[in-house]
């Protein structure tokens, strides 16, 4: 087993452990749902998300949720489970004020758009994230939807267009 492998395992078991014992603490849920993701464990993730979708109210409800959501969706190739998670966290979020996490949405939201073959919403999307994204300094986040509309107009043929986003 690498070394990567038996953190990633040690992580699972601790999250694990913690979720266990503190089961209506989301961010012990969203973290082992992260987590079994990175680890492969598609499967095992699916529960842990329906579980936080099981706490009482407010906690159900939260965009994080659904965020966690649309990622594994992403990760199963379901676009358009994961563009209606996205859609739903970017909904929730912005009613909260969560400026951050609704770019998160948006850009995982445009991602599957561009999947589903809806190239102009893709980039309306991806380019909103981008700009809550520079207007909160999240200058990783925008890295990141500078890609995703590069990886949009190339595979739109607009090879130009892409280059000027790498």
């Amino acid at each position: 087993m690498q070394r990567s492998e038996c953190v990633l395992t040690a992580r699972l078991k601790s999250i694990g452990t913690l979720f266990g014992l503190f089961p209506d603490n989301l961010d012990y849920g969203i973290s082992l749902a992260t987590a079994e993701m990175l680890a492969g464990r598609h499967q095992e993730a699916l529960p842990t998300i329906e579980s936080l979708r099981q706490l009482p109210p407010p906690v159900r409800d939260e965009p994080q949720i659904d965020l966690t959501e649309a990622y594994w969706a992403e990760s199963l190739s379901d676009f358009k489970r994961e563009q209606t998670a996205a859609s739903r966290a970017a909904e929730r979020g912005q009613a909260l004020g969560a400026r951050s996490l609704v770019a998160r949405a948006r850009l995982a939201q445009g991602t599957a758009l561009w999947k589903l073959g809806q190239p102009d919403q893709a980039l309306s999307a991806i380019r909103e994230a981008r700009e809550t994204f520079a207007s909160t300094g999240d200058r990783g986040g925008f890295a990141e939807a500078l890609q995703a509309s590069a990886e949009v107009l190339y595979s739109q043929g607009r090879a130009p267009s892409a280059k000027q986003q790498y």
